[in-house]
């Protein structure tokens, strides 16, 4: 899978900062993620200073979209630090009249954030197998003959990402559900499949555990491990009843025998005010 990370960035009356190409096409700030251990946030104040000018601040993960090329793509909300904007290479613009060229996914993902209250970011399939109406389709496709890419498709240099998932399933009194299978302790976790949304595998994964539905309602952490392309994204949840096949630990109780990645992406969970916490993987 390869990995996008797309910013909203405003000016005092609220309009969206967009990017214009060489061949006249807009384009939300933002591209790929193409290095192993660097976080998200830094690579896409990086991209923004170069097509910009701007300086900006990544403050919050707002949304997180699976699209067209097998990609997943991050929208973060910025904050303007300095720099000196590019008046013809880079414009503000209405969120209601945004440019024609602009991929109708990058519009649906910069109104989306914009509406953002924060908290836990908003995640939705935006691949067209999974987005309903003629409309949607034809808008691609008018998009495809105008020549216009959706932001996945400006990827072609990022490598493919590994994807694997955490899930952190607490009981209704605040204890964490662990995995118990003989000296194992794990919380529940795997790969992301092939054309899988990381949300989708966190259900399958809790549902593999608890043997019932569970849906995930929050992002806790996101871990970028330090020499290679993997990202590790751990979903909360709550579960009614604790399954058979699995213990439960107070928080500050928890086994040592956890696996370093989960006992890290636990402490995050503890330490978690609202908004997901970003980090290199230990």
């Amino acid at each position: 899978m390869k990995i996008n990370c797309g910013g909203l960035i405003t000016n005092e009356f609220n309009d969206v900062l967009l990017w214009q190409e060489a061949d006249e096409r807009w384009q939300c700030p933002g591209g790929a993620l193409v290095s192993g251990g660097q976080l998200p946030a830094a690579r896409l104040a990086e991209l923004v200073e170069a097509q910009t000018g701007l300086r900006v601040l990544p403050i919050r993960l707002v949304g997180l979209y699976t699209t067209a090329g097998d990609t997943l793509t991050l929208m973060f909300r910025c904050l303007q630090k300095g720099g000196t904007r590019q008046e013809t290479q880079a414009r503000f613009f209405q969120l209601g009249h945004l440019p024609p060229t602009l991929d109708e996914q990058q519009g649906y993902m910069l109104t989306q954030a914009s509406k953002h209250p924060g908290g836990t970011p908003h995640w939705a399939d935006l691949r067209p197998a999974h987005t309903a109406g003629s409309f949607t389709a034809l808008r691609t496709l008018w998009h495809k003959l105008q020549g216009a890419p959706a932001m996945a498709e400006t990827t072609a240099l990022s490598p493919a990402w590994e994807i694997e998932v955490l899930v952190m399933i607490t009981t209704a009194g605040g204890d964490v559900v662990v995995l118990a299978d003989g000296d194992l302790i794990a919380l529940p976790g795997g790969s992301v499949k092939e054309a899988e949304a990381p949300w989708a595998a966190a259900v399958r994964l809790a549902q593999t555990l608890a043997k019932q539905a569970i849906t995930p309602q929050g992002l806790s952490s996101i871990y970028v491990a330090p020499d290679e392309p993997r990202l590790t994204l751990v979903f909360t949840a709550v579960v009614p009843d604790v399954p058979s096949n699995t213990a439960t630990f107070p928080l500050n109780q928890l086994p040592q025998t956890l696996p370093p990645l989960h006992q890290q992406a636990l402490a995050d969970y503890v330490s978690q005010e609202r908004e997901t916490i970003f980090r290199q993987q230990q």
